[in-house]
């Protein structure tokens, strides 16, 4: 009953936050979007030799209200065009050129499906493996999400500054999946707040560090279309210190909760630990998790810059001006902020659990 209850609960948190006036819409993009489906290809020029050539199309589709739509020598990227083929579902998208007539493309394939069947995978591998707790995980990460779309984003867009929005999205998002993964109790509870000071601690380590290091938050080509799309409403530089303490929150989680753990089963196992002989005996394990989870951040975020690594190493460059260059120097403040927001969080929990469950 009391797991029912916790699921209603978050879905009547669900209900608040979907009505919230914040949400903005993007008035700045003219841009609309729909599906269609490709219902002939009559022309294919051929490639020019360069890898990011074009090809040359007519390309007749079928929108999703039954209108027929053709793209008369339509320009699309080599790397799209070589796999383009009749029946494909796509997204054509229309806007306004600078004489104000509307005019129309194919931005992009359709993956939402082939996502839905990816997501739904991982649903039923979490169900079997980890049963209630593994699907409850599985609504928290919605819940970020959500939360993170409709509640952070929008404000961001709003005018808000985006560490404001960033700390109280985590103020929503930590209680409410901490509690929905690891259940009502003392040990997630301490696992809050260890995060809650954990995360407030890396994010003024950010906000020293981003600016020693004089980082713009231009490092990403997507930040120049934002700045244009917004007219400089937002603050790159902010924008990039929010991204950072989003990023930490979901680390964070796996530490604190370890840690609250460990101190709590240390205690059941030998009621006479003091507070002290709790702290030193949880830290042995803690430092094993620190190794552990600091190496895993360092090569996440290094897969996800790999074709980067490889365009500067293909370039024969010193290490000099390779770390010098901002779109690195950012991964670096990235990834070394939010380890030490991770290394510090682990005396940080313990010493709260060892405090609380000694005084309880």
């Amino acid at each position: 009953m009391k797991k029912l209850v916790h699921v209603f609960v978050v879905l009547g948190i669900l209900l608040v936050l979907s009505t919230s006036s914040a949400y903005a819409s993007g008035s700045h993009n003219h841009t609309t979007y729909q599906e269609a489906t490709i219902t002939e290809i009559e022309k294919v020029t051929s490639f020019s030799s360069d890898i990011m050539g074009i090809a040359v199309q007519n390309v007749d589709l079928e929108g999703t209200d039954g209108k027929k739509i053709q793209l008369e020598e339509t320009s699309l990227p080599k790397v799209l065009g070589e796999q383009l083929k009749v029946g494909d579902t796509v997204i054509l998208a229309t806007s306004i050129d600078q004489n104000g007539e509307p005019f129309s493309f194919i931005a992009d394939y359709k993956r939402s499906n082939q996502l839905l069947v990816l997501v739904g995978f991982f649903l039923i591998v979490i169900i079997a493996v980890g049963r209630w707790q593994g699907l409850s995980s599985f609504i928290g990460m919605l819940i970020s999400f959500f939360v993170i779309i409709r509640l952070v984003v929008p404000q961001i867009l709003a005018g808000t500054n985006p560490i404001v929005a960033a700390l109280l999205g985590g103020l929503v998002i930590i209680p409410i999946t901490f509690y929905l993964s690891h259940g009502v109790n003392r040990k997630t509870t301490i696992g809050i707040v260890g995060t809650l000071l954990s995360l407030f601690i890396t994010g003024l380590l950010a906000v020293f560090f981003v600016s020693f290091t004089r980082l713009t938050g231009f490092a990403a080509e997507e930040s120049s279309f934002l700045q244009l799309y917004t007219q400089g409403t937002v603050n790159m530089r902010d924008l990039l210190l929010g991204g950072i303490i989003i990023g930490s929150m979901g680390i964070l989680d796996d530490i604190t909760i370890s840690q609250a753990s460990i101190v709590e089963r240390l205690r059941k196992a030998n009621a006479s630990y003091s507070r002290w002989k709790l702290y030193t005996e949880s830290m042995f394990v803690g430092r094993d998790h620190i190794a552990s989870l600091v190496n895993t951040l360092v090569l996440v975020y290094a897969g996800a810059s790999l074709p980067l690594f490889v365009l500067f190493v293909n370039q024969n460059l010193a290490l000099a001006p390779i770390i010098n260059h901002e779109v690195i120097a950012t991964e670096v403040v990235r990834t070394v902020v939010s380890s030490i927001g991770i290394v510090l969080a682990v005396p940080i929990t313990s010493a709260i659990a060892s405090w609380y469950i000694v005084k309880k």
